[in-house]
Protein backbone atom coordinates (compact mmCIF):
# COMPACT_ATOMS: atom_id res chain seq x y z
CA UNK A 1 0.00 0.00 0.00
CA UNK A 2 1.13 3.38 -0.79
CA UNK A 3 2.19 5.33 2.11
CA UNK A 4 4.16 9.26 1.67
CA UNK A 5 7.86 8.85 3.48
CA UNK A 6 7.17 5.18 3.70
CA UNK A 7 10.49 2.89 4.09
CA UNK A 8 9.59 -0.02 1.49
CA UNK A 9 12.50 0.30 -0.89
CA UNK A 10 15.23 0.12 2.22
CA UNK A 11 13.82 -1.45 5.10
CA UNK A 12 15.20 -4.98 4.71
CA UNK A 13 18.70 -3.02 4.99
CA UNK A 14 17.78 -0.68 7.79
CA UNK A 15 16.45 -3.51 9.61
CA UNK A 16 19.88 -5.77 8.42
CA UNK A 17 21.58 -3.20 9.99
CA UNK A 18 19.61 -3.13 12.95
CA UNK A 19 20.25 -7.08 13.60
CA UNK A 20 23.83 -6.81 12.87
CA UNK A 21 24.14 -4.70 16.13
CA UNK A 22 21.34 -5.86 18.43
CA UNK A 23 20.72 -9.36 19.69
CA UNK A 24 17.45 -10.48 17.39
CA UNK A 25 15.44 -12.00 20.25
CA UNK A 26 15.07 -8.26 22.29
CA UNK A 27 11.42 -6.86 21.75
CA UNK A 28 11.88 -4.44 19.25
CA UNK A 29 9.10 -1.47 18.96
CA UNK A 30 8.56 0.58 15.56
CA UNK A 31 7.49 3.61 17.07
CA UNK A 32 6.01 5.63 13.91
CA UNK A 33 5.30 2.32 12.21
CA UNK A 34 3.66 4.67 9.11
CA UNK A 35 3.50 2.23 5.66
CA UNK A 36 4.59 -1.37 8.06
CA UNK A 37 7.64 -1.76 5.88
CA UNK A 38 9.92 -1.60 8.75
CA UNK A 39 7.65 -3.77 10.98
CA UNK A 40 7.40 -6.06 8.55
CA UNK A 41 11.00 -6.97 7.78
CA UNK A 42 11.43 -7.27 11.99
CA UNK A 43 8.88 -9.57 12.08
CA UNK A 44 9.87 -11.85 8.98
CA UNK A 45 13.93 -12.13 10.79
CA UNK A 46 13.63 -10.84 14.41
CA UNK A 47 12.50 -13.97 17.28
CA UNK A 48 11.90 -11.34 19.69
CA UNK A 49 8.42 -9.52 20.07
CA UNK A 50 7.50 -7.09 17.69
CA UNK A 51 5.36 -3.73 18.14
CA UNK A 52 3.77 -1.67 15.54
CA UNK A 53 2.77 2.01 16.92
CA UNK A 54 1.48 5.31 15.19
CA UNK A 55 -0.60 8.40 16.23
CA UNK A 56 -2.66 7.67 12.73
CA UNK A 57 -5.92 5.97 14.09
CA UNK A 58 -7.45 5.04 11.22
CA UNK A 59 -3.98 3.86 10.10
CA UNK A 60 -4.10 1.13 13.15
CA UNK A 61 -7.46 0.54 12.71
CA UNK A 62 -6.72 -1.27 9.19
CA UNK A 63 -3.86 -2.86 9.96
CA UNK A 64 -5.91 -4.41 13.30
CA UNK A 65 -8.97 -4.64 11.27
CA UNK A 66 -7.19 -6.60 8.40
CA UNK A 67 -4.97 -8.66 10.82
CA UNK A 68 -8.07 -10.02 12.45
CA UNK A 69 -9.45 -11.21 9.15
CA UNK A 70 -11.87 -7.93 7.75
CA UNK A 71 -11.38 -7.35 3.80
CA UNK A 72 -13.25 -4.77 2.42
CA UNK A 73 -16.87 -5.88 0.74
CA UNK A 74 -16.34 -4.48 -2.69
CA UNK A 75 -13.52 -2.14 -4.49
CA UNK A 76 -13.27 1.50 -3.75
CA UNK A 77 -13.99 3.93 -6.49
CA UNK A 78 -14.20 7.35 -6.44
CA UNK A 79 -17.50 8.45 -5.08
CA UNK A 80 -16.56 6.03 -2.12
CA UNK A 81 -13.17 7.50 -2.04
CA UNK A 82 -15.09 11.24 -1.42
CA UNK A 83 -17.16 10.44 0.83
CA UNK A 84 -14.82 8.25 3.02
CA UNK A 85 -12.52 11.78 2.88
CA UNK A 86 -15.33 13.49 3.84
CA UNK A 87 -16.09 11.43 6.74
CA UNK A 88 -12.72 10.22 8.12
CA UNK A 89 -14.10 8.02 10.56
CA UNK A 90 -11.13 7.00 12.68
CA UNK A 91 -12.93 3.41 13.64
CA UNK A 92 -14.08 2.79 9.50
CA UNK A 93 -10.70 0.61 8.31
CA UNK A 94 -11.57 1.42 4.64
CA UNK A 95 -10.89 5.17 5.76
CA UNK A 96 -6.78 4.56 5.87
CA UNK A 97 -7.28 2.60 2.71
CA UNK A 98 -8.01 4.93 0.73
CA UNK A 99 -6.61 7.91 2.64
CA UNK A 100 -2.95 6.49 1.60
CA UNK A 101 -4.02 3.34 -0.62
CA UNK A 102 -5.50 5.25 -3.70
CA UNK A 103 -4.61 8.84 -2.86
CA UNK A 104 -1.52 10.35 -5.12
CA UNK A 105 2.08 9.61 -4.00
CA UNK A 106 0.58 7.68 -0.73
CA UNK A 107 -0.33 11.36 0.62
CA UNK A 108 -3.24 11.34 3.09
CA UNK A 109 -6.61 12.03 1.08
CA UNK A 110 -4.15 14.25 -1.76
CA UNK A 111 -7.05 12.74 -4.53
CA UNK A 112 -8.02 9.84 -5.84
CA UNK A 113 -5.17 7.86 -7.33
CA UNK A 114 -5.81 7.32 -11.46
CA UNK A 115 -3.55 7.76 -14.42
CA UNK A 116 -3.77 7.19 -18.71
CA UNK A 117 -2.64 3.34 -18.18
CA UNK A 118 -5.55 2.66 -16.13
CA UNK A 119 -3.70 0.87 -13.17
CA UNK A 120 -6.02 -0.93 -10.73
CA UNK A 121 -4.70 0.93 -7.73
CA UNK A 122 -7.35 -0.75 -5.35
CA UNK A 123 -5.79 -4.19 -6.48
CA UNK A 124 -2.45 -2.96 -5.96
CA UNK A 125 -3.03 -1.46 -2.52
CA UNK A 126 -5.27 -4.58 -1.04
CA UNK A 127 -2.32 -6.89 -2.71
CA UNK A 128 0.22 -5.20 -1.18
CA UNK A 129 -1.01 -5.11 2.32
CA UNK A 130 -2.44 -8.62 2.73
CA UNK A 131 1.09 -9.69 1.50
CA UNK A 132 2.48 -7.23 4.75
CA UNK A 133 0.03 -8.82 7.63
CA UNK A 134 0.84 -12.22 6.19
CA UNK A 135 4.15 -11.89 7.55
CA UNK A 136 3.33 -9.87 10.25
CA UNK A 137 0.92 -13.19 11.39
CA UNK A 138 -0.79 -12.92 14.70
CA UNK A 139 3.09 -11.81 16.70
CA UNK A 140 3.00 -8.18 16.06
CA UNK A 141 0.93 -6.05 18.44
CA UNK A 142 -0.39 -2.87 16.59
CA UNK A 143 -1.10 0.35 19.37
CA UNK A 144 -2.47 3.96 18.46
CA UNK A 145 -0.69 5.97 21.43
CA UNK A 146 1.94 9.01 21.15
CA UNK A 147 5.26 7.99 21.12
CA UNK A 148 5.85 9.27 24.63
CA UNK A 149 3.13 7.22 26.57
CA UNK A 150 4.58 4.02 25.25
CA UNK A 151 5.94 1.81 28.32
CA UNK A 152 9.27 0.77 26.75
CA UNK A 153 10.43 -2.54 28.16
CA UNK A 154 14.07 -2.31 29.37
CA UNK A 155 16.61 -3.88 27.18
CA UNK A 156 14.18 -3.31 23.73
CA UNK A 157 15.20 -2.08 20.09
CA UNK A 158 13.56 0.55 18.97
CA UNK A 159 13.06 1.96 16.07
CA UNK A 160 12.34 5.64 15.06
CA UNK A 161 10.74 7.18 12.04
CA UNK A 162 9.31 10.45 12.88
CA UNK A 163 8.71 13.51 11.06
CA UNK A 164 12.30 14.23 9.58
CA UNK A 165 13.37 18.04 11.21
CA UNK A 166 13.18 20.80 8.46
CA UNK A 167 9.72 18.76 6.62
CA UNK A 168 5.78 18.94 6.72
CA UNK A 169 4.61 16.50 8.73
CA UNK A 170 0.46 15.34 8.05
CA UNK A 171 -1.89 16.11 10.12
CA UNK A 172 -1.63 13.31 12.28
CA UNK A 173 1.88 14.62 13.41
CA UNK A 174 1.46 18.35 12.97
CA UNK A 175 2.94 19.99 16.28
CA UNK A 176 5.86 17.92 16.36
CA UNK A 177 8.53 18.59 19.42
CA UNK A 178 11.86 18.23 18.32
CA UNK A 179 13.25 18.75 21.89
CA UNK A 180 10.22 16.81 23.43
CA UNK A 181 10.79 13.89 21.53
CA UNK A 182 14.71 13.72 22.03
CA UNK A 183 14.00 14.05 25.62
CA UNK A 184 11.82 10.67 25.36
CA UNK A 185 14.20 9.51 23.54
CA UNK A 186 17.15 9.89 26.26
CA UNK A 187 14.82 8.44 29.01
CA UNK A 188 14.53 5.23 26.49
CA UNK A 189 18.11 5.07 26.25
CA UNK A 190 18.54 5.36 29.85
CA UNK A 191 15.85 2.60 30.40
CA UNK A 192 18.67 0.26 29.32
CA UNK A 193 17.12 0.06 25.03
CA UNK A 194 19.02 0.36 21.89
CA UNK A 195 17.71 3.31 19.84
CA UNK A 196 17.79 3.35 16.16
CA UNK A 197 16.85 6.96 14.09
CA UNK A 198 15.78 7.21 10.59
CA UNK A 199 17.18 11.24 9.44
CA UNK A 200 18.91 13.37 7.00
CA UNK A 201 21.29 14.52 9.83
CA UNK A 202 22.51 13.60 12.90
CA UNK A 203 20.25 14.73 16.02
CA UNK A 204 23.11 15.51 18.07
CA UNK A 205 25.90 14.21 20.93
CA UNK A 206 25.95 10.78 21.47
CA UNK A 207 24.59 9.45 17.58
CA UNK A 208 26.61 7.22 15.29
CA UNK A 209 25.43 6.93 11.84
CA UNK A 210 25.85 3.43 11.29
CA UNK A 211 24.73 3.37 7.51
CA UNK A 212 23.79 5.29 4.81
CA UNK A 213 21.07 4.91 1.47
CA UNK A 214 21.33 7.27 -1.34
CA UNK A 215 17.53 7.92 -2.74
CA UNK A 216 16.98 8.20 -6.64
CA UNK A 217 13.44 10.01 -7.50
CA UNK A 218 13.46 9.28 -11.13
CA UNK A 219 16.93 10.38 -12.64
CA UNK A 220 17.53 12.64 -9.74
CA UNK A 221 19.30 11.64 -6.51
CA UNK A 222 18.27 12.90 -3.16
CA UNK A 223 19.87 13.84 -0.44
CA UNK A 224 20.08 10.62 1.47
CA UNK A 225 18.39 8.84 4.50
CA UNK A 226 21.09 8.03 7.61
CA UNK A 227 20.31 5.03 10.36
CA UNK A 228 21.62 6.72 13.43
CA UNK A 229 22.09 4.44 16.58
CA UNK A 230 22.03 5.77 20.28
CA UNK A 231 23.75 2.57 21.82
CA UNK A 232 21.81 1.65 25.43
Amino acid sequence: MQYLGGKSRIAGAIVASINALTETGRPFYDVFCGGLSITVAAAATRSGSVLANDRCAPLITLYSRWAQGWRPARSIGYLDYKQLQAKQDPLDPRTALAGFGLSFGGKWFAGYARNKSGRDYYSSAVRVLSDKIKVCGGGVKFTCLDYSVIRVAPGSVVYLDPPYAGTTGYGYHKGFSRARFLEWVTSVQNSGSDVFLSEYESPGDGWTCVEEFPLVHGRLATRPERLYHLPR
